[in-house]
């Protein structure tokens, strides 16, 4: 069985996105083998890139509704970043020399997508020559 990996990096101010998201992944879900699925999500509420000390919502606030929202999907690993300049190039990097999966799927929080998204890139990506490089992409042009 073949592994596939979806990547996130999300900033405080896209919550509201991220929860239309992780509530489309559940979706997704119902029409896949959810143990070839897992999920790295990291969000960042770095001081370097807010200023918390005026915000009238705290890094908790944030926090919170993250892991409360992780807590939806299955086989979920996250982590919070607190300081330094990390966007989601460097989340991608990572998971690029990191990930023991067959595929890595990066995921930004603005994408629409339909709740087949899932299933057919899992049908793809298991008909696919694992000795080529491959790059699927569920868009449509």
């Amino acid at each position: 069985m073949k592994k596939y990996e979806v990547v996130m990096h999300i900033f405080a101010h896209e919550m509201h996105d991220f929860q239309r998201l992780t509530e489309q992944l559940k979706r997704c879900l119902s029409f896949v083998n959810t143990d070839s699925w897992c999920f790295d999500i990291t969000l960042n509420v770095s001081s370097d890139y807010y200023d918390w000390s005026t915000s009238e919502l705290t890094t908790g606030f944030f926090t919170r509704q993250f892991e409360g929202l992780c807590n939806i999907l299955p086989n979920v690993h996250h982590s919070i970043i607190y300081e330094g300049q990390v966007g989601c190039n460097s989340v991608r990097r990572k998971a690029a020399r990191t990930s023991k999966s067959d595929y890595v799927i990066y995921l930004d929080t603005d994408l629409h997508f339909s709740i087949y998204s899932l299933y057919f890139l899992q049908q793809v990506g298991d008909k696919s020559n694992k000795d080529q490089y491959n790059i699927i992409s569920g868009q449509i042009p």
